[in-house]
């Protein structure tokens, strides 16, 4: 399997990490796992996608944003109890959280982080009733750090 998938204990959060290329099939069978790990209590889960050691050519790219907007399923990207927050630097990571933001979630910012770390800190913020602000400290310089952004 080209990912390891995980809940955290204490929080409503899952982990993803992805080792490889991911295919249509292996997209899909992770959004089942990852309903299988939801609770029925859970209202909101939070899922940190961690791409640091995957790499993706544009077209596999394009192949997988077609077939996660055409995901119905419980656990997929469409699943409204679902937030996903993408890790990594590489350009296909902000190339694909930046089309994920402006048409899959109708222009609602999506954060992206240099480390799964500092995405579980981010989460944590939010869950104690927060409005986290990362800093260069808390995710090496990722995007967010720059830009100034102030969570939702």
């Amino acid at each position: 399997m080209p990912y390891q998938l995980k809940r955290l204990p204490d929080l409503p959060a899952l982990i993803v990490t992805l080792d490889q290329r991911l295919d249509v099939t292996e997209l899909r069978t992770m959004f089942r796992e990852s309903h299988n790990l939801t609770r029925p209590e859970d209202e909101h889960i939070y899922r940190v996608l961690d791409f640091r050691n995957a790499h993706m050519p544009l077209p596999e790219l394009l192949l997988l944003i077609h077939a996660a907007m055409q995901s119905f399923m419980p656990g997929a990207m469409l699943d409204p109890r679902i937030e996903d927050i993408p890790v990594g630097s590489a350009h296909w990571v902000h190339v694909a959280r930046d089309w994920f933001s402006r048409h899959l979630y109708k222009g609602r910012h999506v954060p992206l982080f240099a480390t799964p770390e500092a995405a579980v800190r981010y989460i944590q913020q939010r869950e104690a009733g927060r409005n986290p602000v990362p800093t260069d400290g808390d995710n090496g310089g990722s995007e967010e750090a720059q830009s100034g952004f102030q969570g939702q």
